[in-house]
């Protein structure tokens, strides 16, 4: 959070002296710390619904492709920082029987744990 809000204090107090690249490097920064605090909620909120034994299996269909992309989008970010891509091999559409959140959470730490894990591209 405070990477978000220093920058954007920049951005709004120095706006007029910034050149383009920098208005872009800090922008691009606000909004990679802005996905990171958004995961580490998702992950709060999952891991507190665990403790409490609040998750609730709620099967319905959904399309594995979309929530597969979706993710992928989330994590895009943090991928492009250190030079890697996502592919989806899922077909489009995949309709599958299940939890649409918990896959959902699934995939996003599985990603998210293959990008802390994986070096950079050069």
């Amino acid at each position: 959070m405070n990477a978000i809000l220093g920058f954007s204090e920049i951005i709004v107090n120095k706006q007029n002296a910034l050149s383009e690249s920098e208005l872009t490097k800090y922008s691009n920064i606000i909004n990679l710390t802005a996905h990171k605090v958004y995961l580490m909620m998702e992950n709060l909120i999952d891991w507190s619904r665990a403790q409490g034994e609040n998750i609730r299996f709620n099967p319905e269909v959904f399309d594995l492709y979309s929530t597969a992309e979706n993710v992928i989008t989330l994590l895009e970010i943090n991928a492009y920082q250190k030079n890697v891509e996502f592919k989806s091999t899922i077909p489009k559409p995949c309709l599958v029987n299940g939890d649409k959140t918990m896959v959902g959470s699934v995939l996003r730490n599985l990603l998210d744990n293959a990008l802390k894990f994986t070096l950079p591209e050069d």
